[in-house]
């Protein structure tokens, strides 16, 4: 119940994010490449701005993706996740290029989006994993 009402609310954050009708993070835009600036500066890495925004496209959908394997049945929750997190961020860069021209769309938005969901997907099924067979050790004690 918890999980699902978790799934509920971050959908609705992200519905709010993705279909805002500019982008959100036009306000920020001039800080985010200061920074990116600063870590270039200072030799760190050859960080551009849209590495900063493909970052937080992979962390925007990890939730996504833990939410849904742990709100669906096992069998579901072994395939559906990053599937439907792919459909999602395709759903959602259609949305935006048909009805929103001021956002902008890419694919690389939908393979980041997709990412962090595999990978909140990956994450839940590795300590189901291990939980499991920590309960198969116990129990065969």
């Amino acid at each position: 119940m918890v999980i699902r009402l978790l799934l509920t609310v971050y959908i609705a954050a992200v519905g709010v994010i993705a279909f805002w009708p500019v982008p959100v993070d036009q306000g920020m835009r001039i800080g985010v490449l200061r920074f990116a600036a600063f870590v270039r500066g200072n030799g760190l890495i050859g960080l551009q701005y849209e590495h900063i925004e493909f970052a937080a496209n992979v962390l925007m959908f990890i939730p996504l993706g833990l939410l849904l394997t742990l709100a669906l049945r096992p069998r579901l929750a072994r395939w559906v996740p990053p599937l439907a997190c792919c459909a999602a961020s395709a759903m959602i860069e259609l949305v935006q290029f048909t009805l929103l021209p001021q956002r902008f769309t890419t694919v690389s938005d939908v393979i980041a989006n997709t990412l962090g969901g595999a990978i909140g997907w990956l994450i839940v099924s590795a300590v189901v994993r291990v939980a499991n067979a920590k309960g198969r050790q116990a129990g065969a004690s």
